[in-house]
């Protein structure tokens, strides 16, 4: 039986450093990370900054009872799992917005001596491509990852512009099953090695 340990008392704060954000999402079939600690296959992309409200996972059953002629229930069934990971970006560049609106949602010109580096995002009646998703986190020597082998953006929140605050793009993403029929993976290092 497990007792009381402080140190097993996470907090999701974002691993990220100087070139790469705590969000980043691949083509699928890219190679997925088998733990915490491995580094990230180089088909990973990774946004900016996200806000100060960080990752929401909110993982999903659907369940029907089964109840007896008497009405107590006596078992429940599963009609359905869902999985969906929330976040809101504050960096307006060209990497993030291809991941919140997708690839084909968003041109980048490059600056040239004529203009600055020009993004243009069209919204309309698609949805990005599905992607692997890695979700990165450290508490200390703890490490932690969310790994979504196969998820989409299924909604955008409101985007307001406003000289008091960051442009947020804020977005929903589904997670699909993989081949083993799991659809979230949350993995973590406790960063204390053995002797």
């Amino acid at each position: 039986m497990a007792g009381i340990d402080a140190s097993k008392v996470l907090v999701g704060a974002p691993e990220q450093n100087g070139v790469s954000g705590a969000i980043l999402n691949a083509p699928l079939g890219t190679t997925l990370p088998d733990n915490a600690r491995d580094a990230l296959d180089v088909a990973f992309q990774s946004a900016g900054y996200v806000s100060s409200d960080g990752v929401t996972l909110t993982p999903e059953l659907s369940t029907t009872d089964i109840q007896d002629w008497d009405g107590n229930t006596v078992r429940t069934i599963l009609e359905s799992f869902t999985g969906t990971v929330g976040f809101t970006l504050i960096q307006y560049d060209g990497d993030g917005a291809k991941l919140v609106f997708g690839d084909d949602a968003v041109d980048v010109t490059a600056a040239t001596v004529d203009h600055g580096e020009q993004i243009t995002v069209a919204l309309g009646a698609q949805l990005p491509d599905a992607k692997a998703w890695v979700f990165k986190m450290k508490d200390g020597k703890n490490l932690i990852r969310i790994v979504l082998p196969n998820a989409q953006v299924t909604s955008w929140n409101e985007m307001q512009f406003s000289k008091t605050a960051a442009i947020p793009m804020g977005t929903t993403i589904k997670a699909y099953p993989d081949d083993t029929g799991k659809s979230i993976y949350i993995m973590t290092d406790d960063g204390v090695f053995s002797e």
